[in-house]
């Protein structure tokens, strides 16, 4: 985890505008009991920008016990097996962004496995008022 940005990335862009969103909140969930406790709450968040882009993620419980989202990977890959997967969610909320009651979808939850050894996630959101698709980015 050498590189300067975030392990886990999101980009969220606007197809019905054919733009970034930019504005979205956006709340990252580790989503796996068996390595953490307490994760009916997010534990980082962050707005995209006029990219549409999230590059940093700020510490969301002020009470939490690791500052930074490669803190939690660092502990957390001593707690699990070799070859073990992390679970995780990142939340979109959308609803905010395209205005009350003109989307189907208040928020988009999408969840995704990692590895600890790998080195970064890129998850976009591809995203209208009616629907949305994501995919694994690099």
């Amino acid at each position: 985890m050498s590189d300067s940005r975030p392990w886990i990335t999101c980009h969220v862009l606007d197809t019905v505008a054919g733009k970034p969103a930019a504005g979205i909140k956006v709340e990252l969930f580790l989503d796996d009991p068996v390595i953490m406790e307490a994760f009916d709450r997010p534990m980082f968040e962050g707005v995209t920008n006029s990219d549409g882009r999230l590059t940093a993620w700020n510490k969301r419980k002020k009470d939490a016990k690791y500052e930074s989202l490669q803190e939690i990977i660092v502990a957390a890959t001593r707690k699990i097996e070799p070859g073990a997967k992390f679970h995780w969610k990142i939340r979109f909320y959308t609803e905010a962004y395209f205005g009350k009651g003109n989307t189907f979808y208040p928020h988009i939850d999408i969840p995704f496995y990692t590895r600890p050894e790998e080195q970064h996630y890129h998850v976009p959101l591809l995203v209208s008022p009616w629907s949305y698709t994501t995919y694994r980015g690099s």
